[in-house]
């Protein structure tokens, strides 16, 4: 008898004889080199300066220019840029590699993506240079609404370790006392708008600006601890630099001159326009956490159908 000859290890040859290479796959978190990140983030760009520009937002210190000041201020926006561009990034790989998420999860991480860029790059500072508090606080709740479904993606210790997850969960602890405290002791007085700007400027700043770096030092596969240590001295530095004024666009004065700031905050239409809006986003995570919950307990064999004697458990 022919003795069983044993597979041979290396890639499988098709059938015209020419090897094949096994399908790799690429992680979720990867950052692409897709031109469309890069697109995106110039758009960003632009769109955000011009929108700034043309309702004032941090126009008011320009003239107030030290050389610190504009090396500080570049290195802030360009971490902001790093961020928003890591942030970009893993929405469209969310969107490009669908099989690698449930479904839903990648819609909750990009409507929250996009929740949280909306209240610290657009919303936040419009609110503020206008002198809007009550529809910066209705921003700020609208983006925790946001934050409760996205907490068990965030304190993910197999992403970043263990260390990682135990800042993470102290930061959001004290950032929301701090928080509450901001609102309740907080007015309308030019000085408590400085307050709530290098607040604002630096927790939700932050929030995006350390993307880039913590994205790197996961690259060069650097402990977490030494990580945390990072993003630590990272944080701490961003409130000296934003108290200290040496952000250009922070701490900017509310404006004057726009018919903005004559609107009644506390008008009837302004009420229901603030309920509506935290209503609307609290709704909008709702649902999509609520499908995710299903798609989880389906993908386990939880849920089955009712002629089989199970209904939903959500």
């Amino acid at each position: 008898e022919k003795p069983i000859e044993k597979p041979t290890e290396g890639p499988i040859e098709a059938p015209t004889g020419e090897p094949t290479e096994e399908p790799t796959e690429e992680p979720i978190d990867k950052i692409s080199r897709c031109p469309a990140d890069m697109v995106t983030l110039l758009v960003q760009a632009v769109v955000l300066a011009l929108f700034h520009d043309f309702f004032g937002i941090g126009t008011g210190n320009f003239h107030d220019t030290t050389v610190v000041s504009i090396v500080s201020t570049l290195i802030y926006v360009i971490l902001i840029l790093w961020g928003l561009h890591v942030g970009n990034t893993a929405s469209l790989n969310a969107l490009k590699f669908p099989e690698k998420l449930a479904k839903y999860t990648g819609r909750i991480f990009i409507i929250y993506y996009f929740v949280c860029f909306l209240h610290a790059i657009v919303l936040g500072p419009f609110f503020l240079v206008h002198g809007l508090r009550k529809w910066y606080w209705t921003s700020f709740v609208a983006m925790l609404f946001g934050s409760m479904p996205i907490e068990p993606f965030l304190y993910n210790a197999e992403s970043f370790g263990r260390p990682h997850e135990i800042f993470v969960q102290l930061r959001n602890i004290f950032e929301l006392f701090f928080s509450l405290y901001l609102y309740m002791v907080l007015g309308d007085d030019d000085e408590s708008f400085r307050m709530l700007s290098i607040y604002h400027f630096w927790i939700f700043g932050y929030r995006i600006l350390y993307m880039g770096p913590r994205q790197l030092m996961k690259s060069l596969q650097m402990p977490s601890n030494q990580m945390v240590g990072v993003l630590l001295v990272l944080y701490l530095v961003v409130f000296l630099v934003v108290r200290e004024n040496l952000v250009l666009f922070a701490g900017t004065p509310p404006s004057t001159s726009n018919p903005v700031d004559d609107v009644a905050e506390e008008s009837l239409l302004m009420h229901t326009g603030r309920i509506v809006y935290c209503l609307s986003w609290y709704m909008i995570f709702y649902v999509l956490y609520k499908i995710y919950s299903k798609e989880v307990a389906a993908a386990d064999g939880l849920v089955k159908d009712k002629k089989d004697g199970y209904g939903s458990i959500v």
